[in-house]
């Protein structure tokens, strides 16, 4: 009989989890948060339940990372390529703007730490001629992966439809059994329950949210930006 012994350690921000089977023990050991802990530990409770046995040490350790990986978009290095770009054409921060319909000094703010909506990194990212996930750190393997067409298809796309993202996301939450707050647990710790149920209404969404909530899905931007 398989047995499994999951514990999570809180406060000290460390976790393991022990997995036993056929006599052996593996033990994953790594430095998160819980709602991460728990999240990793689900997803090895799944895999023995479905596939007893079939796991060894480097699975675990894959399933660690894949759980484990944090998304977030790079404002620098989007800050860098549009200057780059401007600064190769020859050309002002006004007429940058001009181009791609988002305010000079919006475009300069890209290049410090805070927030950001979703439109106006979209046209910034289109007038590059590349997609978003150029910039999401973390999903390098996605982004390299990305055909021509997908790209053509990001670069003629429309505003980012907020509903359709909470259409996706409520349909996995359902399928999945989970609540709200669950969903947010996975998703990110900085990520609350109203921020993605509020998206039902429609109207803008922040980049950090957006990018956890696409990432969660197992999508691409471009999905949510067809008309």
């Amino acid at each position: 009989m398989l047995q499994e012994a999951i514990r999570v350690h809180k406060g000290a921000q460390s976790s393991a989890c022990a997995v036993r089977g056929g006599g052996q023990a593996h033990t994953a050991q790594h430095q998160t948060g819980p709602v991460h802990a728990r999240l990793v530990c689900a997803v090895l409770e799944f895999q023995f339940a479905n596939h007893p046995g079939a796991l060894d040490p480097s699975a675990i350790l894959e399933i660690e990372m894949r759980a484990f990986v944090r998304h977030w978009f790079d404002r620098p290095a989007l800050y860098a390529a549009l200057d780059a770009q401007r600064r190769a054409r020859g050309i002002s921060w006004q007429q940058v703007a001009r181009e791609t319909g988002v305010a000079a000094s919006t475009i300069v703010s890209t290049k410090r730490a805070g927030l950001m909506e979703t439109d106006g990194m979209l046209a910034m990212v289109r007038w590059l001629g590349c997609t978003p996930e150029k910039f999401i750190r973390g999903s390098e393997s996605l982004s390299a992966t990305q055909t021509p067409s997908e790209t053509a298809k990001f670069l003629a796309g429309h505003r980012f439809n907020a509903k359709t993202l909470y259409q996706a996301l409520d349909t996995q939450r359902r399928s999945r059994k989970m609540t709200w707050l669950e969903v947010a647990q996975e998703i990110g710790d900085d990520i609350s329950p109203p921020m993605l149920t509020r998206l039902a209404k429609g109207g803008r969404i922040g980049v950090h949210v957006m990018v956890a909530a696409v990432r969660w899905l197992g999508t691409t931007i471009e999905v949510f930006t067809r008309g």
